[in-house]
């Protein structure tokens, strides 16, 4: 199936995020003491308490930072973070999770992810250019 094909992909990538959204998830996770309180799980809950009510969004939410780790792990992001722990957290240039904020999903071997070529292009899009400012 492909991610035009997948109703609960475009359903879910349609469900409206912010910067900010992924920011305050990120940080409650980083905060998190045990690694085990950072796990599918845990966050899950924490999602659904936070966004009682909204299960599109806990799942888009959720959706977007696999779909952002996954761009960690393939190193695809060079120069756009500084060192970090990434069980404690990356620090992440603000373009970055504006671009997995807006970003449409993809399915990438079967699991959500952003096409390289595109999210790279709306990172350039939201980041300042040198010299501006």
């Amino acid at each position: 199936m492909t991610s035009a094909e997948d109703p609960l992909l475009q359903r879910i990538s349609a469900v409206p995020v912010t910067r900010e959204d992924l920011i305050e998830f990120a940080q409650a996770m980083a905060a998190q003491p045990d690694p085990a309180a950072r796990a599918y799980e845990a966050r899950t809950i924490w999602l659904v308490q936070r966004h009682r009510g909204q299960p599109d969004k806990a799942c888009a939410l959720e959706f977007r930072m696999q779909a952002l780790a996954r761009v960690f792990e393939d190193g695809r992001i060079e120069g756009w973070t500084l060192p970090g722990d990434a069980d404690r957290g990356i620090p992440t240039h603000h373009a970055v999770l504006a671009a997995a904020a807006m970003e449409p999903l993809v399915l990438i071997d079967g699991r959500p992810g952003f096409e390289r070529h595109s999210f790279m292009a709306r990172v350039l899009q939201f980041a300042p250019a040198l010299g501006s400012g």
